[in-house]
């Protein structure tokens, strides 16, 4: 284990309001109700296989507008430490990011969508909910939901992703392992498949008293939503079907202690990694940076620069809009305009726009030619003096930075 730290640290909430999701490598927080069908969509977002992208489209699937406060936090690239802290902020949640050079703070104040922010050289984070946190204890949280009113991650900020690794292959304590192997006998079947039913909860409350030893003719039962806040039960899969395990093979004379030789560890994956880039690191030579940096002047004067996809709209939203990168959202106002009207994005060196299947249309006017219709989905490359027409008197510009 990297570090003394092996999670989160939260203060419980008197009051169902803010939900902590936590999973490897990401943590969202949003305020919502305590309905079932609410949790239930926030808790699904702790899958791992669902990225960044899909939480926001969850958080976002009623529309902008509908979109309560969140603060979502992830890893970028699965590497906090090396590849630094994504911080996405909606609302008046605030987060508090440590780095060598000093606290960093993160909020969406005058923002009316939301703060996207990456922090490099981030070991920790707080997330500090609403007024302010009620004084309680603070809880330690390894992976699930709980309700929060402020969830902290110190120490050693690598660690909270190699926890995971740990609760799904436990390994043996130095007393297990030196013990002798023995075969167990046919009649040891039924108490051989007990001990290997391994059930591992992530605790969320302060240590009180010992726990009793379990009864190993009990049936165990597990409630149907422990996979939601940090239950995982493990059984081989002839318990299930009430076959009885094989007899062990003798043990091999020569022991590795707790090490099979097989196993790798997530730790020792993330280390090869980053040996593996630091390691290239000199031979390769820096990536030139782009020829051209663009702008879009909007219609009251500013400028959004486009270093991202921006979509634009009477209500934008991220939902069913492919995109490598997150995009910037930008509201306009116009009886012509579309909730999501056009995308405009850097691909390469070009600009490319995307009319998002708008209602009235979008036009593209190149310097010198009559205006072009755009079709619905098609990205249509432009140049620099391109005016892009919404309707409505709304008019884009693109311009070099």
């Amino acid at each position: 284990m990297r570090g003394g730290m092996s999670g989160y640290s939260y203060a419980p909430a008197q009051e169902h309001d803010w939900l902590a999701v936590a999973t490897a490598g990401r943590l969202l927080v949003a305020r919502t109700s305590d309905d079932a069908d609410s949790v239930a969509a926030l808790a699904a977002t702790a899958a791992p296989e669902m990225s960044v992208q899909q939480v926001l489209e969850v958080l976002t699937a009623h529309g902008l507008s509908a979109t309560g406060p969140f603060a979502l936090l992830f890893w970028v690239d699965g590497d906090l430490t090396g590849q630094g802290l994504g911080v996405i902020v909606r609302g008046d949640a605030h987060v508090s990011v440590t780095t060598a050079d000093g606290p960093v703070g993160v909020s969406s104040r005058g923002v009316t969508t939301w703060t996207e922010q990456v922090i490099e050289g981030a070991s920790g984070f707080t997330v500090e909910l609403g007024d302010g946190a009620q004084q309680s204890s603070a809880l330690p949280l390894t992976a699930g939901a709980v309700w929060v009113s402020r969830i902290t991650l110190s120490g050693d900020a690598d660690s909270a992703t190699d926890a995971h690794a740990r609760v799904a292959a436990p390994v043996a304590t130095p007393e297990t392992a030196s013990a002798p192997t023995s075969i167990p006998e046919p009649g040891d079947a039924k108490a051989a498949s007990v001990e290997e039913t391994r059930v591992f909860h992530t605790s969320t409350r302060a240590a009180q008293e010992p726990a009793e030893s379990p009864d190993p003719n009990a049936a165990s039962e597990p409630d149907g939503y422990d996979y939601l806040f940090g239950a995982t039960v493990f059984r081989p899969v002839g318990a299930a079907a009430g076959i009885a395990p094989k007899p062990e093979s003798a043990p091999e004379a020569e022991t590795k202690g707790d090490h099979d030789g097989r196993t790798v560890l997530a730790s020792e994956i993330s280390a090869a990694r980053r040996q593996a880039r630091d390691s290239q690191t000199g031979s390769q030579t820096p990536a030139p940076p782009p020829a051209h940096s663009y702008t879009l002047r909007l219609p009251d004067g500013s400028t959004q620069a486009l270093t991202a996809p921006v979509i634009l709209g009477r209500a934008p939203s991220v939902s069913n809009v492919p995109a490598s990168v997150l995009p910037h959202l930008v509201t306009l106002t116009g009886d012509d305009i579309s909730r999501s009207h056009v995308r405009v994005a850097v691909e390469g060196d070009t600009v490319v726009v995307t009319d998002l299947h708008s209602s009235n249309g979008t036009h593209v006017i190149a310097p010198g030619k009559l205006p072009q219709l755009l079709r619905a989905g098609e990205p249509t490359p432009v140049i620099t003096g391109t005016t892009i027409d919404l309707g409505s008197d709304v008019l884009l510009h693109v311009t070099e930075a």
